[in-house]
């Protein structure tokens, strides 16, 4: 949402090589009270991290392959990363389901702290939360004529506007920004025809305060067989299996709101193919409505005029690349929904020009959150 704090992968990867802690996975059977065990467990993960911050130096690596550790490093986007930690449980750094999953722990609890202290550097005012409403409501903003045609003529027929939001983010500043703004019932937008905000937030993937879930979509994704089979491996590794585990029916109720919306906006995400179970689900919508319509919010430095000639290949690519991560291959069927897509390029409907960022926290900050992040869990220590 460039609202200016360090939530790239670049930037947390920097972090964990160079400032993480370690941490020992619970219930990790005899380790515990074990310090020849836990010791060796700490050599693992430092080294693990050495790979990371110097793949061109891998003890293990001569080339850069799909399982190799250093695709985990040459990640661009979170869901670069996912794919990748799939693929690398093939890699012969780990032995075992444990060793596996020992580092994803270790990676995810130091996500978790990281994101927290980013979090943190950032304050929610009504000023804030007016601003995002101003550009929630007029999200159309960067669209042509014709586009802004398509859109007023779904929302002219569509009765009482309901913004849903489902956030794939972990940090809490997206959810403080619309609870703030569905509380401001004198909020009015420029347009005449939007109405205060009102609407349901979701998370997809967990968040700082529940713990956040990094993994791929499918089983199929994890390429070691016998990882791949491991009972334990797919519930902390597949999100599908994961949202099972939780027994919740938040996916089911995303789920529905997709298949409802006639308006399905993509903001601030790569179309990664370990979310493609939510890709398919829109993929689906189009299909079935032919009336709805899909925009994808990308960001790009085009260097230069936005004339429609140059951004044309881009906007081709963006296209191709939904559908990729939706898994459409037929001709006809891209064709046809190919129209129901509009894709903007650099909006600055939620930048937040003057927003206030703290300093970035220090590493004793840190050590107060992971007290406060996991109470129950003294088995960390940092390097």
């Amino acid at each position: 949402m460039n609202l200016g704090l360090k939530t790239k992968y670049e930037d947390f990867l920097s972090w964990y090589v160079q400032n993480g802690f370690f941490f020992l996975r619970p219930n990790a059977t005899g380790r515990e009270n074990n310090s020849e065990k836990t010791s060796s467990l700490k050599g693992k993960i430092k080294l693990f991290r050495k790979e990371l911050e110097a793949p061109s130096q891998s003890s293990f690596d001569s080339k850069v392959n799909e399982d190799s550790l250093a695709k985990l490093a040459f990640s661009d986007m979170w869901s670069d990363l996912e794919l990748a930690w799939g693929k690398a449980s093939s890699h012969p750094f780990f032995t075992d389901p444990e060793s596996y999953l020992d580092i994803k722990y270790d990676l995810e609890a130091n996500l978790q702290c990281y994101l927290q202290a980013q979090n943190e550097r950032i304050t929610i005012t009504e000023k804030e939360a007016m601003r995002f409403g101003e550009g929630l409501t007029s999200f159309w903003k960067g669209c042509n004529n014709v586009e802004i045609g398509t859109i007023f003529d779904i929302l002219s027929t569509s009765g009482t506007l309901v913004y849903n939001i489902v956030s794939y983010n972990y940090t809490n500043v997206l959810q403080e920004l619309f609870k703030k703004l569905t509380k401001l019932h004198d909020f009015t937008a420029n347009h005449s025809n939007v109405r205060p905000v009102k609407g349901t937030f979701y998370y997809v993937h967990g968040n700082i305060g529940q713990g956040v879930k990094l993994g791929v979509d499918r089983t199929e994704q994890i390429t070691n067989e016998e990882f791949r089979k491991n009972e334990e491996v797919a519930s902390a590794c597949v999100k599908t299996v994961m949202h099972e585990i939780e027994g919740s029916n938040r996916q089911e109720r995303i789920q529905s709101l997709i298949n409802d919306s006639s308006i399905l906006c993509v903001f601030g995400m790569s179309l990664g193919l370990t979310d493609q179970t939510w890709w398919k689900l829109i993929a689906k919508q189009l299909q079935n409505n032919q009336k709805a319509i899909l925009m994808l919010f990308e960001r790009e430095d085009l260097y230069g005029t936005e004339t429609p000639y140059v951004m044309l290949p881009y906007i081709k690519r963006s296209t191709e690349r939904f559908f990729k991560a939706s898994g459409i291959e037929d001709k006809e069927i891209k064709e046809r929904i190919k129209k129901q897509i509009l894709v903007v390029y650099n909006s600055n409907i939620f930048d937040q020009e003057d927003i206030q960022i703290k300093e970035e926290s220090r590493v004793t900050v840190l050590e107060n959150l992971l007290k406060r992040l996991f109470p129950r869990n003294n088995n960390f220590f940092p390097f």
